[in-house]
């Protein structure tokens, strides 16, 4: 039976944007984001965090994220997104993007709450993350099914966004880390066509009914957030890693093979001392 992906998957995207010239009033596409959270010690407060690839960000001058507005009327004519201009990201102890200790580890995290009252937005929350005890307690394996969401630049729309969904499989959970001209990063495979573009997007794991031989779980599928999209293996010389920017486009050395940043990395710069210490200050 097919899969429907839930709509409120599409609503935790944003489109990141740049310009390529100071000069040039016009914004460029450039990656994905999406926005996670974490529950704050006071009653129904949270802390929200943007998450992109880190490599969407750099030499990035301006920085815009694309968002859907709330209360928009198809019949209006007026476009249905808002533009906000977020900090330029910087590897300096003042950025406000918030990075991993380990420089190889391709994430980038912000903290940024939109304005809710004009902004469609929502989150995935930690306990949809796919934590290494998770990865072994579900058997997490080859084969399991996979899809992501996010930015098309071909087509992202003119007056609302609409990321694209792809799908596929988890090919290889290797198990040392990878050569790749960062250093040696950890990574997961997946058989599934990732272009420029979709660097930042959300990789998703649907838990099927069977996990195993002769057991049904009930309640049908699951979803679960295994890891953030960073680009694709390409063919020439040894394995490389080729980032997913628009920016550089080189689709004749796909081979069909997407990288992903598994989604520990995320939690472990959520928990990092510097978002800790931000989020006691704030209490």
């Amino acid at each position: 039976m097919a899969f429907v992906i839930p709509q409120q998957i599409k609503q935790t995207i944003g489109f990141i944007f740049t310009r390529e010239e100071p000069s040039n009033p016009n914004l460029v596409p450039a990656g994905t984001g999406f926005f996670t959270g974490v529950q704050g010690k006071a009653e129904n407060t949270s802390f929200i965090y943007f998450v992109t690839a880190k490599h969407v960000l750099s030499g990035l001058s301006e920085v815009y994220v694309r968002l859907n507005t709330r209360n928009w009327d198809s019949a209006s004519g007026e476009q249905g997104y808002h533009y906000t201009q977020l900090p330029p990201f910087v590897m300096s102890e003042t950025s406000r993007w918030v990075i991993h200790n380990d420089p190889t580890v391709d994430i980038a995290v912000l903290p940024w709450a939109p304005d809710q009252s004009l902004h469609e937005f929502k989150l995935i929350g930690l306990e949809m993350f796919v934590t290494s005890e998770i990865m072994t307690t579900e058997k997490v394996a080859e084969g399991d099914e996979i899809f992501f969401v996010g930015l098309l630049p071909q087509y992202y729309n003119t007056r609302r966004n609409e990321p694209v969904t792809r799908f596929g499989r988890l090919a290889l959970i290797p198990e040392e880390k990878i050569a790749s001209p960062e250093g040696p990063i950890d990574l997961l495979f997946a058989e599934c066509q990732s272009f420029p573009g979709n660097s930042g997007s959300p990789v998703f794991l649907q838990f099927g009914p069977i996990r195993q031989a002769g057991t049904i779980v009930v309640g049908g599928d699951r979803l679960m957030l295994l890891g953030i999209m960073k680009g694709y293996f390409y063919q020439s010389g040894k394995v490389n890693i080729h980032p997913v920017t628009t920016l550089e486009l080189a689709f004749q050395e796909n081979i069909g093979i997407a990288a992903i940043t598994p989604v520990q990395k995320v939690h472990e710069i959520l928990f990092s001392e510097v978002l800790v210490q931000q989020r006691e200050s704030a209490n």
